[in-house]
């Protein structure tokens, strides 16, 4: 069915972009379209929160499209904090993977 064939294209595309970023479609036409037509930047954030709250972003939204599949009530939650989160990014420039990433490498989870 068609949520099947959703669930294998989003966990393709997750990997994908864990495995090579540079060569995944977003990151690719990102590269080749916006990239160029962007001033140089005067400093680089460092892109590690920026990855992680993306990964998270994909974890909930995997764990919603399964939840659906399943009838569970994760979708609900799962959407919940999805839309909380964008909300809050949206808004007010608060990135909460951001933020979860900086207090997991304060606690020494992460290096």
């Amino acid at each position: 069915s068609l949520a099947y064939a959703i669930v294998v294209a989003l966990g393709v595309l997750f990997i994908w972009s864990l495995v090579s970023p540079s060569t995944h479609p977003y990151g690719w036409s990102f590269a080749k379209f916006i990239r160029p037509n962007l001033a140089a930047p005067k400093e680089l954030e460092d892109p590690r929160p920026l990855k992680f709250a993306q990964q998270v972003g994909l974890a909930f939204a995997l764990l919603g499209i399964i939840g659906g599949i399943f009838s569970a009530p994760l979708i609900t939650v799962s959407a919940a904090f999805i839309f909380i989160a964008a909300f809050l990014n949206a808004f007010f420039g608060l990135c909460l993977g951001c933020q979860l990433y900086l207090l997991i490498r304060r606690v020494g989870i992460i290096r």
